[in-house]
């Protein structure tokens, strides 16, 4: 799914930040406006049979994935969205009328959402912000946006689900990101990536029942995206509190019989070596519980082993003997997932 959006004109209603943030290269700008606020996209540069159909991604990384279910707090991330798209002919300033509306979204509360459309015969492409979560000075809405070439697949999306290590390291920012790396080795791909880090959550966490939906975390979730693999990266915290191995293989096979449940595929990664008494003694009995998992289900994508990875460079480990270091020890995790997943998925076996 390349990205047909980067650097292509763009225009902001009531933008704080500069429009052009949102297509660069560099996911550490983005574009903000006060509300209510678009981006607007001239694509018509791009060969039509390219805006057919297309994934739209947007990502807002200054929060969470879903900060409700921890009661955190939310910051410029859109609520009430509509994207639409004009085949008014290209050129100078985005029509003022002729817009037909693809899709509206109401009660967002996560950081980013990946959505299918039909281009097909539209030059311009919108996403209109009426509503945000936020919090006292960040009431905007911030985000980049993505257009992906779908034509051949809707399916090379990925979530990355986990725990703080996920949200600190599978992020878009603080280097060159996981799809910019199977990008750099395989040009005609780059993944919709999106992170699904929730700090402090436990394998048993994403199976509890959602009070205000009264679904399971990980049902509700695994139902808002078109991207077809999963990353379930779990047990740091299981360790600490030592959770038995038995309790923990039968939580990760639960999240791992949902997201083979909505049709996706599993990805499951070795927790990575750390230095506190609960995952010095604990990690490996729940990282045999992982390889019984592999065992028991040959559907499940062989994640990295980051248990030898950061046992082999402690130096990238922070103080706290549980995250790897900001950022190099975060650019090491995300590196060492892109090189396995270039192995496993995507058939390069060298990698720049």
């Amino acid at each position: 799914m390349p990205v047909i959006s980067r650097n292509a004109p763009a225009f902001a209603v009531n933008g704080v930040y500069s429009a052009a943030n949102g297509d660069d290269e560099d996911y550490a700008t983005e574009f903000r406006g006060k509300i209510p606020t678009s981006l607007v996209y001239d694509l018509s540069n791009v060969a039509p049979a390219r805006r057919g159909r297309v994934v739209v991604a947007w990502y807002n990384e200054d929060t969470i994935w879903d900060a409700s279910a921890i009661s955190s707090r939310s910051y410029n991330e859109p609520r009430d969205y509509a994207i639409s798209a004009n085949r008014e002919t290209p050129g100078g300033q985005p029509p003022s009328d002729g817009w037909t509306t693809l899709l509206r979204v109401s009660g967002n509360r996560f950081n980013s959402r990946l959505h299918a459309v039909d281009l097909t015969g539209f030059s311009w492409l919108r996403i209109s912000v009426s509503a945000v979560n936020g919090s006292p000075g960040n009431d905007d809405a911030a985000f980049n946006l993505d257009v992906h070439d779908a034509r051949e697949t809707v399916g090379d999306g990925w979530w990355f689900f986990g725990d703080s290590i996920t949200q600190d390291d599978m992020s878009h920012r603080g280097g060159p990101t996981f799809a910019q790396q199977v990008s750099a080795a395989v040009p005609s791909r780059y993944p919709a990536q999106q992170d699904g880090g929730i700090g402090g959550w436990d394998s048993a966490a994403p199976l509890q029942i959602n009070p205000a939906t009264h679904q399971p975390h990980i049902s509700e979730y695994l139902s808002l995206s078109p991207g077809r693999y999963v990353s379930v990266a779990f047990g740091t915290n299981d360790a600490n509190q030592n959770i038995a191995p038995q309790i923990f293989y039968s939580n990760m096979a639960k999240i791992v019989d949902a997201v083979l449940a909505a049709g996706k595929v599993p990805v499951v990664p070795l927790i990575p070596w750390g230095c506190t008494a609960g995952i010095a003694t604990d990690g490996p009995k729940l990282n045999s519980a992982i390889r019984d998992l592999w065992a028991a289900y040959p559907q499940i994508i062989h994640g990295p082993d980051f248990w030898s990875y950061f046992a082999a460079n402690q130096g990238l480990m922070s103080r706290d003997c549980i995250h790897p270091t900001l950022p190099e020890g975060a650019v090491a995790y995300r590196r060492t997932y892109a090189r396995a997943m270039l192995r496993a998925v995507y058939g390069v076996s060298e990698s720049p």
